[in-house]
């Protein structure tokens, strides 16, 4: 693969039960545990990345087909950037409510689909001054966009939270590295919900390092070897 493609950090947040649970704020979805929010925001500043990357919630990622964009419509849009870091919302439909083009502190970027997201939609985003880009037709086809993150943005490190995506890019051999943020006492069941991840995507193991970041909190973490 190219010298030039992003570097890729996928950060999977779990809660006490084992289940996903929200690590950075996001319009519709917030955090439903302060430790892990902030435990995500100490590693976000410890990975130091160009991009967060984060999904819109499930239940607004599926919207009525738009039914296709016109060509002249289907255009990457370069908003004005306000940050050197930005925040990259995956919102297919266009259906989160931006009222801005900032987001996290840092200048917001959306993938939308060719497919579900109208031209009404678009000329919003441009009003506000919202960068977009562009994913496939599927919904959870997160390549295209997250290439378009590189090649037109110049986005060089992301950092991935939200466990479709994270499985997406693992499955896809497009992760870099794996990061399981569990909120837990107990010792080993960070790396218990890591190895089950990678099993599940991969049907392979990695080698697993645990750490504990906080009271309650801990993280599991290995390497990937990229396609």
């Amino acid at each position: 693969m190219a010298r030039s493609r992003s570097r890729v950090i996928s950060l999977v947040v779990l809660d006490a039960a084992g289940q996903p649970a929200a690590g950075f704020d996001l319009p519709g979805n917030p955090p439903e545990n302060c430790a892990l929010a902030a435990a995500c925001k100490a590693l976000g500043a410890h990975f130091g990345y160009d991009a967060l990357v984060l999904e819109a919630p499930v239940k607004l990622r599926r919207g009525a087909s738009a039914g296709g964009l016109p060509p002249e419509h289907a255009v990457v849009f370069h908003g004005i950037r306000m940050t050197a870091g930005m925040t990259v919302i995956f919102d297919p439909a266009g259906a989160l409510p931006l009222e801005r083009n900032l987001w996290l502190d840092s200048t917001l970027l959306t993938i939308v689909s060719r497919t579900q997201v109208s031209p009404a939609r678009l000329r919003l985003l441009r009003e506000r001054e919202i960068s977009y880009t562009f994913a496939d037709s599927h919904l959870d086809d997160y390549a295209p966009g997250l290439i378009s993150l590189r090649s037109d943005f110049g986005l060089r490190r992301l950092l991935l939270c939200g466990e479709g995506l994270c499985a997406y890019c693992v499955r896809n051999g497009m992760a870099d590295e794996l990061h399981v943020l569990m909120a837990t006492t107990q010792k080993g069941q960070a790396t218990a919900a890591a190895r089950a991840f990678l099993e599940r995507e991969l049907a392979m193991g990695a080698p697993l390092e645990e750490r504990e970041l906080s009271a309650g909190i801990s993280i599991a973490s290995c390497r990937l070897r990229r396609a």
